[in-house]
């Protein structure tokens, strides 16, 4: 009897991955403004992806049973994504910023708090002035019962406000399954990636795939010495400085 791909493991798998990747994206996006989740496709849970198709290579071959499965790995990928969706760019990295921007930058002059304070809803903003400016000016950790309490409704409200947009997509998805899948039979060329890690180990073995791995790498490797060393000359590949 064949186990099914949403196994218990994997859900396991997934879990265990969300905090990692999700902490992954954050200092990569705030700390050094990397803004990879603007992509057609996120980097991070690809990246996950690969290293798991890669470790369940040896254990495909030794120890067959106890390798994750296409199904399986396709599952932590979804979970992985849905994750990032939430806390990518655009969502609630700038959505944190727009919630606390009337309370910061409202002074005596441009009169906010009586244009339009009495339209925001308590429970959607923080307006603890000791938690915005640390938020605001740093010098301080978010890790202080103060300022848990401040940011800890806010987030918890557009969390769940989030889940619910995107559980609404993957209804609206399933409603569209049909038309695009069995009478379009669109492509779906954003997945072609993931689906190709997770299906079997002859994706590694693709030439192709090398060449064009190796040729970017190499791109990347020298313009990441180029910045360590200016000495060593760059490609510029960027669209603008």
């Amino acid at each position: 009897m064949a186990r099914p791909s949403v196994s218990t493991r994997a859900i396991v798998f997934g879990l265990a991955l969300l905090p990692i990747t999700v902490y992954w994206m954050s200092v990569a996006e705030l700390k050094y403004n990397s803004q990879a989740t603007a992509l057609p496709i996120f980097v991070y849970p690809v990246c996950v992806l690969f290293l798991l198709a890669v470790g369940s290579l040896p254990i495909r071959r030794y120890w067959p049973q106890a390798a994750l499965r296409s199904g399986e790995l396709l599952t932590i990928y979804v979970m992985l994504v849905g994750a990032t969706s939430l806390g990518a760019y655009g969502m609630m990295q700038d959505l944190f910023a727009v919630i606390a921007h009337p309370y910061q930058y409202a002074t005596p002059e441009n009169d906010w708090q009586a244009l339009f304070f009495r339209y925001i809803p308590v429970y959607l903003t923080p307006d603890d002035p000791a938690a915005l400016d640390a938020y605001y000016e740093g010098g301080s950790s978010l890790h202080v019962s103060r300022h848990l309490r401040a940011w800890a409704r806010p987030a918890l409200v557009w969390g769940v406000f989030a889940c619910l947009i995107v559980w609404m997509m993957l209804c609206v998805n399933t409603l569209l399954r049909r038309q695009w899948i069995e009478r379009e039979r669109l492509v779906f060329p954003i997945v072609q990636l993931p689906l190709a890690l997770a299906r079997s180990g002859s994706f590694f073995r693709s030439r192709l795939l090398w060449i064009g791995f190796g040729m970017v790498a190499a791109i990347d490797l020298i313009d990441g010495l180029h910045v360590l060393y200016p000495a060593v000359p760059g490609i510029n590949v960027k669209l603008y400085d």
